[in-house]
């Protein structure tokens, strides 16, 4: 067994347990370092939406016969056989105890039970047919003959993936006559030259994003993460994977956008961002942010709620009467002046400006803020997005849009509404590639999948030579899919190898 990795224990266990004499040559200092590291330490193994259609590479359909053999269901219950408890959530598989630390230990306790003798530090340089078997040369130590050889040494990703002295299995592959497409970095970030990335740098939303590379339009959701030169997050790097093309070779000229509020129709986004300069231009026809108590109109707060609610912005809690003004009621109850103190601390506490109470406000039950001695400042752009999207963002596509930051809000026309929520629903920007292995949670590429079976994984060039992991071109989403990966074909890889034993 070269590798001792996620694959390649389970190919090991499944090897021993099947009655075959198991040795496993692994560079590292330890086996299933990577494991440690999988869902930010916690290992997310598997996940509950298991198919083939969360996989990529040449032909995802190679993964098939290897989830039928050890799907979810028959890995977990091997995992329980070894004595680790596991919960789902959300559909992601973790152990119980939330320690990828106790997916790792009982691979290791249940390799030492069923024999298998574990070799660390040994990077294989070469790796021969010899007859009916092999002959693998380790870095250091004596050359070792085997019946059977199972390749599971990983890919290019992550820092222990760099050989100390030996070949990179895709090497030693390639040396036997198998071919390797790629191989590039996978679930990784997507880079962009945009101006915009440095000032989003930091900024987190829940977003749809589009990728165009290649003539193909490829679509994720969930939590984006802006790095300052481009954009991470699960979403962004399921699609990292599709700006390489066939060859994994880089895709060129690849364009995304990020749609900010995936929920939200385009009609009733323009509605709201029109309602909202609306109560600014009547914040600031009244002089102040001063509230209207007035108790009549009911129905233009009906309407409002309405809106806000149809474009999925949430409930609007606001009195009735409060629309004449654009403004924000607050009713603090009648005859209570010591709540109007408590106001009055709170917000010089939280830096909101200094509270100007007029004589008997108190016992209107209003609150009325003086935005600057009776002479507030007109209601720019970036203050009309405040409150709204992360202020950053807002910002950002303010400036996106052709919108001066310093332009009076309620002075902008209908036509640039149009244009602030066509930018809010599809912010375009140049993709110029993806970081590198090092980054990388995975390798895309690797040994061509037409060259293995997938009823064996079994080579259908060298007799008696098997691969499973990620080495092979295939890699899953984010999620577990990767390690399902492993677990599947490493065991069937280990199944099958030792039952060729059997039967000569």
């Amino acid at each position: 067994m070269i590798g001792g990795g996620a694959s390649g224990l389970a190919a090991a266990c499944a090897a021993a347990r099947a009655g075959a004499d198991v040795v496993i040559l692994e560079q590292n200092a330890r086996v299933g370092r990577k494991i440690l590291t999988t869902g930010n330490g916690r290992c997310n193994l598997s996940n509950e939406d298991m198919s083939e259609d969360h996989y990529h590479g040449k032909d995802p359909g190679f993964v098939r016969e290897a989830l039928d053999f050890s799907g979810v269901s028959e890995t977990l219950a091997w995992f329980g056989e070894m004595g680790l408890v596991c919960a789902a959530e959300e559909g992601r598989v973790y152990p119980f105890g939330g320690q990828a630390s106790a997916v790792l230990d009982v691979l290791r306790l249940e390799a030492g039970r069923l024999g298998v003798r574990i070799l660390t530090g040994q990077a294989v340089k070469r790796l021969e047919k010899a007859g009916d078997g092999f002959r693998i040369y380790p870095r250091q130590g004596e050359t070792l003959s085997a019946s059977r050889a199972i390749v599971a040494a990983g890919g290019l990703a992550s820092p222990f993936s760099a050989p100390d002295g030996g070949a990179s299995g895709l090497d030693l592959m390639k040396r036997l006559g198998h071919r390797v497409r790629g191989p590039f970095p996978a679930l990784v970030q997507i880079r962009s030259e945009s101006p915009y990335m440095k000032a989003l740098k930091g900024v987190r939303a829940d977003a749809r994003i589009v990728l165009e590379a290649g003539g193909g339009i490829y679509e994720r959701a969930g939590e984006l993460q802006f790095t300052g030169n481009g954009v991470s997050g699960v979403p962004a790097m399921d699609l990292s994977g599709f700006l390489y093309d066939d060859f994994g070779c880089p895709r060129k000229d690849a364009e995304a956008y990020i749609d900010f509020v995936p929920d939200t129709e385009f009609r009733d986004l323009a509605v709201f961002l029109s309602e909202r300069k609306a109560r600014l231009a009547g914040a600031e026809r009244a002089g102040s942010p001063a509230v209207d108590t007035a108790r009549d109109n009911p129905p233009a707060a009906d309407i409002e709620l309405k809106n806000r609610q149809a474009a999925g912005l949430g409930r609007v809690n606001q009195p009735a009467g409060a629309e004449r003004a654009g403004i924000q009621a607050v009713d603090a109850g009648r005859n209570n002046p010591p709540a109007a103190g408590m106001e009055l601390k709170n917000r010089q506490a939280a830096g909101l400006g200094r509270v100007n109470q007029p004589a008997g406000a108190e016992r209107a039950g209003i609150q009325a803020v003086d935005a600057g001695r009776n002479n507030p400042p007109a209601a720019d752009m970036e203050r009309y997005m405040t409150g709204f999207l992360h202020k950053a963002l807002g910002v950002v596509l303010v400036k996106a849009a052709g919108i001066d930051l310093r332009a009076p809000a309620a002075g902008i026309g209908e036509k640039r509404i149009l244009i602030l929520a066509g930018t809010i629903k599809n912010f375009r920007f140049p993709v110029s590639g993806t970081n590198g292995f090092r980054d990388a949670q995975v390798m895309g590429g690797g040994l061509l999948t037409e060259e293995f079976d997938p009823a064996t994984m079994e080579s259908r060039l060298v007799r008696g030579l098997y691969a499973c992991g990620e080495i092979l071109d295939i890699y899953g989403d984010c999620g577990g899919y990767n390690l399902q990966w492993a677990w599947s074909s490493g065991r069937l890889a280990g199944a099958r190898a030792a039952e060729s034993l059997r039967v000569g």
